[in-house]
């Protein structure tokens, strides 16, 4: 495994992008509907016949963005362009676009939102979370240098104390830029967000908490491959610390309150001490390793560490093999 690549991603879902903007970005095809207080009457009938063909019953959605684009062009002479009622049409375009597979189209829309309220202090908060989907669909893209600088702006505002959401919210856009930085080569950028990110979960423990200590692990691994050598035994030492409690923690969680996350952290604990252990010519202590984390494919067959343990042990057996040829 890269050590600039995390197990996991998780970006800001769409319900919680939806919920950022209630009463501008969602919208109901009923009568009387959010819709009809938010909009003047000729904006109004264009965003209910759009809601109409995107629904499950018709589901059309290139009739959909017409009306919705009708509908935006109708509130040029009436409404503010900046306002976040027609941000709402706008990520309702962008939403559509990306259902239809257009990501560019969807990337570009969300580009001019955040460059249309970029002034909006009525629309700080939005932003952030305009910002984790545009981050999400750049990377797609292979745009990550754009998405990188999305991240800066976000954390500006997340760190400026104007993101007043709950934490699982902070904890995710911390999370998700981590995790581009980490795959940029800036483990030293991605370092404080992990940590961040899982000191806000220890009021609630979970078992992400435990995907959240391997990314502190992955990043100072992959710190130490960019540092001078005499920062080494310190930054594996730490990540070996961090990789042993993500073990003792799930040996601590009661079974019923174990999901896929705690076993897919569990099983890239191992893996990843298993790859520390083989770079340090500890052989059989790295095949103990990867042994551990390939039987927890009996528990959760598809998680990447078992994966890449099968590929490990393969390739120990084929050398020891050779070696006794």
């Amino acid at each position: 495994m890269s050590s600039n690549k995390g197990f996991w991603r998780r970006p800001l879902p769409l319900s919680l992008l939806g919920l950022g903007i209630v009463g501008t970005g969602l919208v109901y095809f009923i009568k009387p509907s959010p819709i009809d207080k938010s909009y003047p009457p000729q904006v109004a009938k264009y965003l209910h016949r759009a809601i109409y063909y995107s629904g499950d019953r018709v589901h059309d959605l290139p009739k959909a963005l017409t009306y919705y684009e009708k509908a935006l062009e109708s509130a040029t002479s009436c409404m503010s362009m900046a306002s976040p009622a027609v941000q709402g049409i706008d990520i309702q375009i962008a939403n559509v676009y990306e259902a239809m597979g257009q990501k560019t189209d969807a990337a570009n829309v969300y580009l001019k939102i955040l460059d249309n309220t970029k002034d909006q202090t009525n629309f700080v908060e939005q932003r952030v979370y305009i910002s984790s989907k545009l981050i999400e669909l750049l990377e797609q893209l292979g745009r990550d240098e754009e998405a990188a600088s999305v991240a800066d702006d976000a954390l500006k505002v997340v760190f400026s104390g104007k993101f007043n959401q709950p934490e699982e919210s902070t904890s995710r856009i911390l999370e998700q830029c981590g995790n581009l930085y980490l795959k940029l080569g800036s483990p030293n950028l991605a370092l404080p967000l992990f940590k961040r990110a899982f000191d806000l979960t220890t009021a609630n423990p979970s078992c992400h908490g435990l995907v959240l200590m391997h990314n502190l692990a992955t990043s100072l691994i992959a710190e130490a491959g960019i540092t001078e050598s005499r920062y080494h035994s310190r930054l594996f030492s730490e990540a070996t610390d961090w990789l042993n409690k993500i073990i003792a923690s799930y040996r601590l969680c009661l079974e019923k309150d174990r999901n896929s996350e705690c076993h897919s952290a569990y099983s890239a604990a191992h893996y990843t001490l298993g790859s520390l252990a083989e770079q340090n010519g500890k052989i059989q202590e790295a095949r103990r390793l990867y042994e551990k984390a390939e039987q927890m494919r009996v528990i959760a067959p598809y998680n990447d560490a078992s994966i890449l343990a099968r590929i490990a042990l393969d390739r120990l057996n084929d050398k020891e093999s050779n070696t006794d040829a």
